[in-house]
């Protein structure tokens, strides 16, 4: 499973089968996720000042990974996930989006629920499949959160991304939202997380945050 795999998983409610923050905070996640992947994986690399994202000589071997590489090789670190959205084609049928939920299908990770709305329109869900994958994933997030432990690299972009899009506090309710705040700021800028992966969090939050109070002053 793939990180923007994970993220997605992360990001619905098992219960309702909606994702539990608004669509532009889930592309955020997912294509944050998308180039975290490819820094994990060794596919590219940060150099130069401002960072700028670099291929290498690793090749991904999943479908979607080797078209993300394409698209932000040469490009600088704080805007590379705009050049995977979410909303766009991934193939001739299938956004990006769209091809990880129907992936997460073909895992049994997630069943899609249809219903009709108004006799109208069709409303479509997803809930946990007969594979759980989500639950190894929150675990580790709650160990490094809550306990202390130190994350590898994917589990250190997922924390950091989820943090950023506020959404923390919906995966553990239980927990003091200031808590989960500092902790997941200092695994963003751990020392013992790769100075690559380090850097493009970093990158990332900013350029979310700058998104965010551009469209506020909008």
């Amino acid at each position: 499973m793939i990180l923007p795999e994970a993220a997605l998983l992360l990001l619905l409610d098992d219960e309702t089968g909606k994702p539990l923050v608004e669509s532009t905070r889930v592309d955020f996640a997912l294509e944050a996720a998308f180039v975290a992947e490819l820094i994990a994986q060794g596919a590219v690399k940060l150099s130069g000042s401002p960072s700028v994202l670099a291929r290498t000589s690793v090749e991904p071997a999943d479908p979607m990974l080797k078209a993300a590489v394409d698209r932000v090789d040469n490009c600088p670190a704080g805007v590379a996930m705009r050049k995977i959205p979410a909303g766009s084609r991934w193939n001739d049928t299938k956004t990006y989006r769209e091809t990880l939920y129907e992936r997460l299908k073909e895992q049994n990770a997630l069943t899609e629920n249809r219903r009709k709305v108004l006799k109208i329109f069709t409303a479509t869900t997803y809930t946990p499949g007969a594979n759980d994958f989500e639950t190894p994933v929150v675990e580790a997030l709650r160990r490094c959160l809550l306990e202390g432990d130190v994350p590898d690299e994917r589990t250190a972009a997922l924390t950091a991304t989820m943090n950023t899009i506020a959404v923390l506090p919906k995966l553990f309710p239980s927990a003091k939202k200031r808590v989960l705040k500092i902790r997941a700021e200092e695994i963003r800028t751990d020392a013992r997380i790769s100075p690559a992966m380090s850097k493009l969090l970093s990158e990332l939050k900013a350029a979310f945050t700058s998104a965010a109070l551009g469209a506020t002053g909008a």
